[in-house]
């Protein structure tokens, strides 16, 4: 009995702000219902498939969630949605109790709990029947398992794993193994314990792609891991779309009528019709898939400035928009869909209520902090470089690999984010939690000196 007071009066106040959360996360559930967005359907369809054939098969979607969705349905056929969402509210909880074993002291986890209570962006996609909020609870649980004791074998298999997990619920992540290649210098110091750890992070990737090839390929004759990507770039250059010569899409899509300025409702609208077309005409889906990627690389080279200017304005998106799904089902379409929209429209009182509700300068407080954490590392880097010399480089950024890793993370995720999809808050749900952590450290540095901003890891200092 003794040592569980001692446990309780230790940990105390982590245990009041656990509380907390979970009495958050139960209002939330009992007071809203299930969110459902346009992309919603898309995810039923093939688990109801699955549910009736047995075959689990989407051009579009991975199969992770459909399967997720498959067996809530079995589990609780009466409300399967509050299942699911209530799954990934716990997912959230983990991912709080992840970062404060990470985080050093207690300020810095009281901070972040501050941003995580506040964060309606995160909290209210978990509230949704999508793949944000699972995709994002295992790509932080990925650079979580880095903190495993010494940075493990193990701990780089946990971390691959997670990564197909991810990528199993949104093929974003898919080729992020190789990505995180040149990271991997900095995991050991020996080329052989090097390969060894790379090879265990990329052991479960490589099966999973192949799994979902060969899937693919008994359902549809096609080794491929997405059947129909290129719905996703064709949104992205519809509006000004160049045409090969030899397109077979010709006198199918008037492609022309495409040209004029869009919003990026406009341009889903507008790919999905073309999708439906050629489906009409009697394309297959990978014949589809072929055309309209070769129309969106020819567009893209035709019109690099174009194509530049989109994924800055992807990218701002991306990183200041800002969403709260419980505010616009308490308003009930009173309440504009974006900032942007309601500025188009002269709504500058909705404008300033989507702002205030969204949190919207919260997340802008984040994103200055991050850029001046990834200021702070740059800065650190210079300075060993310059008085220690690469190998106390090294070894620095082998004691801080986490941080490596998350900043090689953000970057791939931002990259396939904007680069293929629409820059939209949601999409940035993956990344929250790592600018969340990094803007605390940022926090503590500027309060407290470098001293303040240490990783668990040994004591060991950030780079």
């Amino acid at each position: 009995m003794e040592k569980i007071f001692a446990f309780l009066k230790k940990y105390r106040l982590c245990i009041l702000i656990l509380l907390a959360l979970i009495a958050q996360q139960v209002f939330f559930i009992a007071k809203f219902p299930p969110v459902y967005e346009i992309d919603t359907p898309s995810y039923y369809e093939p688990a109801q498939h699955f549910i009736e054939t047995g075959t689990l098969f989407s051009g579009r979607r991975m199969p992770g969630y459909p399967l997720a969705i498959a067996a809530a349905t079995r589990l609780c056929p009466s409300n399967p949605d509050m299942l699911i969402i209530t799954v990934q509210h716990i997912m959230g909880i983990l991912v709080w109790l992840a970062a404060l074993f990470i985080l050093s002291n207690r300020r810095q986890r009281i901070i972040f709990s501050l941003f995580w209570f506040a964060d309606l962006l995160f909290n209210s996609y978990q509230h949704c029947i999508l793949t944000d909020a699972p995709m994002a609870f295992f790509v932080f649980m990925s650079a979580a398992a880095l903190f495993l004791p010494r940075y493990s074998g193990t701990a780089f298999l946990i971390s691959g794993l997670c990564v197909s997990l991810a990528f199993l619920m949104k093929p974003v992540m898919y080729l992020f193994f190789l990505f995180a290649l040149p990271i991997f210098y900095f995991s050991a110091d020996t080329w052989k314990a090097r390969l060894r750890k790379y090879g265990l992070f990329i052991l479960f990737p490589v099966l999973t792609i192949n799994a979902v090839c060969l899937n693919n390929y008994r359902l549809t004759g096609k080794y491929v891991f997405m059947p129909y990507s290129a719905s996703y770039y064709i949104e992205y250059v519809i509006n000004f779309n160049e045409i090969p010569e030899n397109s077979r899409t010709k006198g199918i899509i008037d492609w022309d009528s495409y040209h004029r300025p869009m919003d990026n409702e406009q341009k889903m609208a507008a790919a999905s019709e073309v999708v439906d077309k050629l489906s009409a005409s009697g394309f297959s889906i990978s014949e589809a898939d072929s055309e309209l990627k070769k129309i969106a690389l020819y567009s893209a080279i035709r019109h690099p400035l174009l194509f530049l200017r989109k994924m800055g304005i992807e990218t701002a998106h991306f990183y200041l928009n800002a969403h709260n799904h419980y505010v616009k089902h308490y308003y009930k379409g009173r309440m504009p869909f974006s900032m942007g929209m309601a500025i188009r429209e002269g709504d500058y009182i909705g404008a300033a209520k989507k702002m205030l509700f969204s949190l919207h300068f919260m997340y802008w407080l984040l994103f200055i902090l991050f850029l001046y954490s990834i200021y702070v590392y740059i800065r650190k880097s210079r300075y060993v470089l310059r008085h220690g010399g690469f190998k106390m480089f090294f070894d620095k950024a082998g004691a801080d690999f986490f941080s490596l890793y998350s900043f090689w993370l953000i970057i791939y995720i931002t990259f396939v984010t904007v680069i293929v999809c629409q820059g939209d808050a949601r999409y940035r749900t993956a990344v929250q939690p790592f600018m969340a952590l990094f803007a605390v450290r940022a926090i503590d540095s500027l309060l407290y000196g470098i001293k303040g901003n240490k990783t668990n890891q040994a004591g060991q200092e950030d780079l």
